[in-house]
């Protein structure tokens, strides 16, 4: 960076009679001012100075002074400065010869010359501090806008509990670090508004806290000959590094006491029988109880949920397809089949029977239990209308959990061989009817995946968003803002860690799991699978998918590089959908992901801080239930805990005495 000089001035004393529009101020190195005359240009002030710039609008409100900055001059070198105010009314040329060339007054500043030199920088700009996870933060700030003509070699980052920087050994900083400007992370000027109009933003993480403890952080350029500039404290002041809770301690799990057997005859007006009746009441609760977690995560537990399923219930996923003529069935000729991904049928007759439908699906490729897609199932035909019948519902139930357990991929009708009869027409349907679920229950798996377009490898930056739409993301953008259910930036290659802490810090998500797959390591292509591990509100499920799973993930590209498309984030959620190769079969786009699956008898409640025992009521008596306990804190849902044991089922009782017996002579 060239050095710079500073230009300090008021109003004049006259205006002329008319307000001051602007000022022009020119520098050279010539008291004439004249060092470009063979060049022919004029500069902005009308004479032939080496430099010239104007001084208006907001830098001129005011009653002043006013002043300028003026960049590109060369170190050692004097330079003169003269200065004239314009109100708008054209200048007069005043001389035949040319010299002066026009009535402007200028002024010459005390001293009329000066050599520029260099000197410390001024402070880092915006400086701001963002939590990352319970033992991390991050520092983020621009360049300072005055350098003093230094290269910014680096960059001096401090910490601490208190706000003068002296809690450390012999009243230094608690931490501190001395960076080089280029192992600071940089986001490119044209990442964080859509007219690229914001400085490259650097960032450094610190890392090493204690959660819950409130950090000052504050940041100094350094320059390579003038040393360090100011430091600038990062807002807010202090920040708290904060995580979700850990997985609350000693969860049980309990059979609840079975009341002695009395007899309240005389008693409150009931009878023995009713008392004999209370006392075989079928029990239907457990008994919850567990203690705090071991780690608040920085911040108090505000609640705990407690949930609570059927451990060893499956449900059979159910579909049915439907074949409808408008008119008859009768008027329908040609075949018809049913696809699974790449797998298809054999050629079904318009009224194929319930066998025949079960057949076909059950024989695709190698067969059931031979590797074909489809296990055991059962098949029950309906017809629609009567007389004429105009078409057949074929119900399908998955019975073989070990092929198609949980949530089934809907079938696909391949109705291109039917040809309906004159003046009729054919629709088909596969509908849900019942959504499967695996034992326990299934947690949501979604993908995120890097792809360089054009062959260049992928780097730079990325966010992820949830709870929100792409549109919701794309206008932010647009705006020069981002959403609050954004993330921090992730790196192109960011390890499994990095995300699994930047989604768990998002609103409404709780903890999650990640790994991550290295796709091609000369692209820098990674994917990252995220498991959903805390239970996520069903005000955010995808209710438009056909598998109404949670909402995908959402990422803002605006920092990846290169950039206009050449490399993307593609964010994969487990819904089902048409597959790229345009078949008919709804399929996952990811094969890895797996839409969520709430267990068969699920129940939850929500206590507060100060509760550590509850009952779980509704349940089925010799069902085995089981129970996991998740803290809550102003992050978000921590990991839950199973409970001690695994399982337990209400207890099963005898049955009561038979009731008005009687007795007759035979």
């Amino acid at each position: 960076p060239a050095p710079r000089r500073g230009l300090l001035g008021r109003a004049p004393a006259s205006t002329g009679g008319r307000p001051i529009s602007r000022y022009c101020v020119e520098w050279d190195t010539t008291s004439s001012f004249s060092s470009q005359a063979s060049s022919g240009a004029p500069s902005r002030c009308g004479g032939y100075a080496l430099g010239s710039a104007f001084v208006q609008g907001e830098a001129i409100a005011g009653p002043g002074p006013y002043s300028l900055v003026m960049g590109g001059l060369s170190a050692g070198q004097t330079y003169f400065v003269r200065i004239n105010a314009d109100n708008g009314l054209p200048f007069q040329a005043v001389s035949h010869t040319g010299t002066p060339p026009d009535n402007r007054a200028f002024e010459l500043p005390t001293p009329p010359s000066a050599t520029p030199a260099k000197v410390a920088p001024g402070p880092s700009a915006n400086v701001e501090v963002v939590v990352l996870w319970g033992d991390s933060l991050r520092v983020v700030f621009d360049a300072p806008i005055r350098d003093g003509g230094n290269n910014i070699s680096s960059y001096r980052v401090e910490w601490d509990v208190a706000s003068t920087f002296a809690s450390g050994a012999t009243g230094q900083p608690l931490g501190a670090a001395t960076v080089l400007t280029t192992a600071l992370e940089v986001v490119r000027p044209d990442s964080l508004a859509a007219g690229g109009n914001l400085p490259a933003r650097l960032f450094y993480d610190i890392t090493g806290l204690s959660a819950g403890q409130a950090y000052h952080v504050r940041v100094a350029p350094i320059g390579d000959v003038k040393g360090f500039g100011p430091f600038a404290v990062a807002s807010p002041a202090p920040a708290v590094p904060v995580q979700p809770p850990s997985a609350p301690t000693n969860v049980r799990l309990l059979s609840t006491p079975l009341d002695a057997v009395t007899d309240l005859s005389g008693q409150n007006g009931a009878s023995a029988d009713e008392a004999e009746e209370e006392a075989h009441r079928p029990v239907t609760t457990l008994e919850a109880s567990w203690s705090a977690p071991a780690s608040t995560g920085g911040a108090p537990t505000d609640s705990y949920l407690v949930e609570w399923f059927q451990a060893a219930t499956a449900r059979p996923e159910v579909q049915v397809v439907q074949i409808d003529n408008s008119v008859a069935l009768a008027s329908t000729s040609g075949t018809w089949r049913l696809r699974v991904n790449s797998s298809s049928t054999l050629a079904l007759d318009a009224d194929a029977s319930a066998v025949a439908v079960r057949y076909a699906l059950m024989s695709m490729d190698a067969g059931a239990g031979l590797g074909g897609p489809v296990g055991h199932v059962e098949v029950t035909r309906t017809a629609i209308g009567s007389a004429p019948v105009r078409g057949y519902r074929w119900a399908i139930t998955f019975a073989d959990a070990s092929v198609n357990g949980g949530d089934v991929a809907p079938l696909a009708v391949v109705a291109d061989g039917l040809v309906a009869g004159p003046g009729t027409t054919i629709t088909t349907s596969v509908e849900e009817a019942t959504r499967g679920v695996r034992a326990g229950g299934a947690r949501e798996v979604q993908a995120v995946r890097t792809r360089a377009v054009n062959g260049d490898p992928v780097a730079g930056f990325f966010r992820l968003a949830f709870g929100v739409t792409p549109a919701d993301v794309e206008a932010a953008i647009a705006a020069g803002t981002v959403v609050e259910e954004m993330s921090v930036l992730l790196p192109a290659d960011a390890t499994a860690e990095q995300v699994r802490r930047a989604v768990s810090s998002l609103p409404s998500v709780g903890e999650v799991a990640v790994t991550r797959r290295e796709i091609n390591a000369a692209l820098s292509e990674y994917e990252w699978l995220v498991t959903f591990a805390s239970d996520v509100p069903s005000a955010l499920s995808n209710a438009s998918s056909v598998s109404v799973g949670l909402r995908s993930l959402v990422a803002d590209t605006t920092a990846l590089l290169p950039g206009n498309g050449a490399s993307v984030v593609e964010v994969f959620g487990a819904d089902f959908e048409t597959s790229p190769d345009a078949s008919a079969q709804l399929r996952l786009l990811c094969d890895a992901c797996l839409p969520a699956e709430r267990p068969v008898g699920y129940a939850s409640v929500l206590v507060s801080s100060s509760t550590f025992a509850t009952r779980l009521s509704g349940l089925v008596p010799g069902v085995q239930y089981a129970l996991r306990v998740s803290a809550v804190n102003r992050v978000g849902l921590g990991l839950p805990a199973a409970s001690t044991p695994a399982t337990l089922a209400p207890a099963q009782l005898s049955p009561s005495a038979p009731r008005n017996v009687t007795a007759s002579p035979v």
